[in-house]
């Protein structure tokens, strides 16, 4: 997609470079800073291979913090055995930690029902993969509790539930999605600055913007040499690029998105304004439709839809800044990869202390209320966000575990 020259938008005042030469490895680096004033937003540098670190107005950060609401549980297991299953076939080195204790005649590990081997669908079945967890309908569902209090047996009203036994593990299903039955933890939580105001964080084309009304100018500036409304003045005919006016931010699954199913990503199309105009598209210097009909109907605005989702890549929009992190339940075992890393045992107390958080989260679109599934980079390096936290176990047994939360 063709957009602006940097110093149409940007006018620099001043460079500040300092270039790298590694002569052993072949390789050249460096990091350039750019002072000056903007013309017009957004600010785009058109480079390859270049990472924008950070971006300040008038010498000043925006800052965005993530403000914890609640909690809730997601993929409790639905389904469970009357007795507790074990297998004395198991070893210590197989499952990743000690899991009998003969003296006490205890045991800390289970066979869960097995995962269901079908499709998508049986799977939700199995676990309890309802839409956005009951108690974030309407609310924060459980309170975030003090630490302090859990470990000295004192539980905050609201700030623990119940949740059956799963020790099943991540698989591939029939339709080859891999999946993972993991219980998990999620928080909701609410970005912006540091008095709570919500801040609508936007990220698209790996640029960040706060605000709705900034994504739909970042987006029309970039379709300002492409896309074109036509309209007659006195006789003459008048093509204007599309202005931000002329665009609306959807959820996947709406107009000519609909068979995008994707809650995490927003898309656009025409505004009701959009709708008003006749579209061209600039093709080898020649003004030509979007559609084979000139008039404003039904069939133009789908094919100006169609060529908005096929042009525009998708964003994340962070709707009045509310977002989620999830953390994956830790079980014994010693981080290797092993069953036991990761597991719901019956008669254990799981505490999960939330050390940190970093990145924005996972986003759900105004008006969806759809399931959270969080991705799972094959690389843990490529995930944005991240939770740090500890699992304490707790008499019964107690796992607590510490999350670093960055996601």
């Amino acid at each position: 997609m063709a957009v602006k020259r940097f110093y149409e938008i940007f006018h620099p005042e001043h460079y500040d470079l300092r270039i790298n030469v590694n002569r052993k490895n072949k390789e050249i680096n460096g990091t350039s800073t750019i002072t000056g004033d903007v013309i017009e937003n957004p600010v785009f540098i058109n480079q390859k291979f270049m990472t924008i670190d950070s971006v300040k107005v008038d010498g000043v950060d925006t800052d965005v913090y993530a403000h914890l609401l609640g909690w809730e549980l997601h993929l409790e297991n639905t389904q469970s055995h009357l007795l507790k299953v074990i297998d004395s076939s198991w070893t210590d080195d197989a499952l990743g930690f000690v899991w009998n204790n003969s003296p006490y005649y205890r045991c800390y590990w289970a066979t869960s029902l097995p995962t269901p081997s079908g499709s998508a669908e049986s799977f939700k079945m199995f676990y309890s993969t309802t839409p956005l967890p009951a108690g974030f309908a309407n609310g924060y569902g459980h309170a975030i509790g003090n630490n302090n209090n859990i470990l000295n047996g004192q539980f905050t009203p609201g700030s623990y539930s119940y949740i059956g036994e799963n020790t099943n593990a991540r698989y591939t299903d029939a339709d080859g999605n891999i999946q993972n039955p993991c219980t998990k933890v999620i928080l909701k939580a609410k970005l912006g600055d540091v008095d709570g105001n919500a801040l609508e964080v936007v990220k698209w084309m790996g640029q960040q913007y706060i605000g709705e009304a900034n994504l739909r100018t970042a987006i029309a500036n970039t379709l300002a040499y492409t896309l074109y409304a036509r309209t007659e003045e006195g006789g003459n005919v008048v093509y204007t690029s599309i202005k931000p006016e002329d665009l609306e931010c959807v959820a996947g699954g709406n107009g000519a998105h609909a068979s995008i199913i994707d809650d995490n990503n927003s898309y656009v199309q025409l505004s009701d304004l959009g709708e008003t105009k006749n579209w061209y598209k600039l093709v080898n210097g020649d003004y030509e439709p979007v559609a084979a009909d000139l008039n404003v109907d039904a069939k133009s605005l789908i094919a100006t839809n169609e060529y908005l989702a096929t042009n525009v890549e998708p964003s994340v929009l962070y709707y009045s800044g509310e977002t989620f992190y999830y953390i994956d339940i830790k079980h014994l075992g010693n981080g290797t990869g092993k069953p036991g890393d990761y597991g719901i045992v019956r008669n254990h107390i799981y505490n999960v202390v939330v050390k940190t958080i970093g990145g924005f989260g996972s986003p759900t679109y105004v008006g969806t209320n759809d399931i959270i599934e969080p991705e799972y980079p094959e690389d843990p390096e490529d995930q944005e966000s991240f939770v740090s936290a500890q699992v304490n176990i707790l008499a019964w047994r107690l796992v607590s575990q510490e999350v670093d939360v960055q996601q």
